[in-house]
């Protein structure tokens, strides 16, 4: 479950030490792997661009809400992979921004490709002081102007892919930000480094079923995960379930064209106590791959991965 409010407390320097996951969610995770795994850059095969957006714990007062951007493609013979994202993401009077450029190369292994990658990231996040209401006018632990800091960022990641499976470990952030704004010299409220660990596989020919679980680890936070099930259609329709730990289930649909757009929509429904202040989750994305490939020049070429079963990863 997504804590980055109570982190809001931790700067305020009320609470002296806490440990929680600090990266936006996606039910889309497995559609949405430039988010965690710059390894990913370039392994559609084709110029990719997608879009994302999420709006958590509907009717709950300042829940969070997200929006990604994200592009990439090979080039170089398809040895190297290019990629870079915008997203946005707001919760509670916290505001983050990131910027992301990923490079990855890959190469042959065991029948399918094995792709080492990295990435910068610049992080801009700012603190709506101004809007929280003090419970006493004056009240000094509420600051009177706004805030904002600049969090520059390194990750890595490693991505294998074959026409039937896939497996990646990613760190997108490695390094630990300071994330104090006002007081609370005693308080110890850093950005943590996140491991991701994502696979999947498709099996199937007319009906192709597509499991995918994604790992989350956050030091000194309990492991996370979400799983997912879905089954594809005629390679154009889809149908899904995921389950996030103790904290919700998913339904999902989607359609491919059989060319270059998909989309796809997802409503949660929360399992936790947040239950009773919420009217669940909503998501969706649409992400368009161009027919060319990495080198411009071989249309037909791009055309024919849009039905290989590694696209529909």
């Amino acid at each position: 479950m997504k804590t980055k409010i109570i982190l809001l407390l931790i700067a305020f320097g009320w609470i002296g030490t806490l440990f929680a996951q600090q990266e936006p969610q996606y039910t889309h995770f497995m559609m949405n792997k430039m988010a965690f795994n710059p390894a990913y850059a370039g392994s559609q095969e084709v110029t990719t661009i997608s879009l994302l957006g999420r709006m958590q714990w509907i009717g709950m007062e300042r829940a969070p809400q997200t929006q990604t951007l994200y592009a990439h493609s090979p080039v170089f013979s398809d040895r190297v992979g290019i990629g870079g994202g915008l997203i946005r993401d707001t919760h509670g009077a916290i505001s983050d921004y990131r910027a992301n450029l990923a490079y990855a190369y890959r190469f042959r292994v065991l029948g399918g490709n094995l792709s080492l990658g990295l990435q910068g990231v610049l992080h801009m996040q700012q603190v709506d002081w101004v809007s929280l209401d003090a419970n006493e006018a004056g009240d000094l632990a509420v600051p009177t102007s706004n805030s904002s800091k600049f969090l520059p960022n390194v990750g890595t990641g490693v991505y294998y892919y074959s026409k039937q499976l896939y497996a990646g470990l990613s760190v997108p952030n490695l390094l630990r930000n300071n994330l104090i704004y006002y007081g609370a010299n005693d308080v110890n409220a850093t950005e943590v480094p996140h491991v991701y660990f994502m696979t999947g596989a498709i099996f199937g020919n007319n009906i192709k079923i597509k499991p995918g679980v994604l790992f989350k680890y956050a030091p000194n936070a309990p492991l996370d995960f979400d799983a997912n099930i879905s089954a594809l259609f005629s390679d154009r329709f889809w149908v899904g379930v995921t389950y996030r730990l103790d904290d919700a289930i998913a339904a999902m649909v989607g359609y491919q064209t059989g060319g270059p757009l998909r989309i796809g929509f997802s409503y949660d429904y929360t399992l936790s106590q947040l239950n009773n202040f919420n009217n669940g989750s909503v998501e969706a994305f649409v992400e368009y791959a161009f027919r060319y490939g990495g080198d411009g020049k071989n249309p037909s070429k791009s055309k024919n991965k849009f039905i290989n079963p590694r696209f529909f990863f």
